[in-house]
């Protein structure tokens, strides 16, 4: 989760491996993408292939998927792709004008995010995130084919 409350802006996504089976971990290191919520889905059959699918607030709020293939240490900006794009009000509260405290009690008025996935093979993936607007949400789901 990389929003900056103070200035109401989204920081760097921060990634962290393990070669361990997660016994260990190395430090939070910033990646090339930003954004908020992010989701980090391995491909199967790829030795360090994976989608990076997180949620952006900022602007218009989206949903992204983008390709890495060295496990998350870098990601290749030409892949990046909106999954969804949101167009509805959602709780003002990122735009800085609350309190720390504040913004985290108004988070259920976000009408939008919680991005989550599972690969589908070696080269698809199944993106699932909640939209809707003030009053009601829905679960949402994509199907992701990497091509080339």
């Amino acid at each position: 989760y990389a929003f900056r409350h103070r200035t109401s802006g989204e920081g760097a996504v921060h990634a962290a491996w393990s070669d361990d089976d997660g016994r260990t971990w190395t430090r939070p290191t910033p990646t090339t993408l930003d954004g908020q919520a992010t989701y980090p889905i391995a491909l199967p059959g790829s030795a360090r292939g994976l989608i990076a699918f997180r949620q952006r607030r900022t602007g218009a709020g989206t949903m992204l998927a983008t390709y890495s293939a060295d496990g998350g240490r870098t990601f290749d900006p030409e892949s990046e792709t909106v999954i969804y794009e949101h167009g509805q009000e959602s709780a003002s509260a990122a735009d800085g004008s609350l309190s720390s405290f504040d913004y985290l009690i108004s988070m259920d008025r976000f009408t939008f995010g919680h991005p989550c996935g599972v690969a589908l093979g070696p080269d698809r993936v199944l993106l699932v995130w909640y939209a809707g607007g003030l009053t009601r949400t829905a679960i949402h789901a994509a199907t992701v084919r990497l091509e080339g």
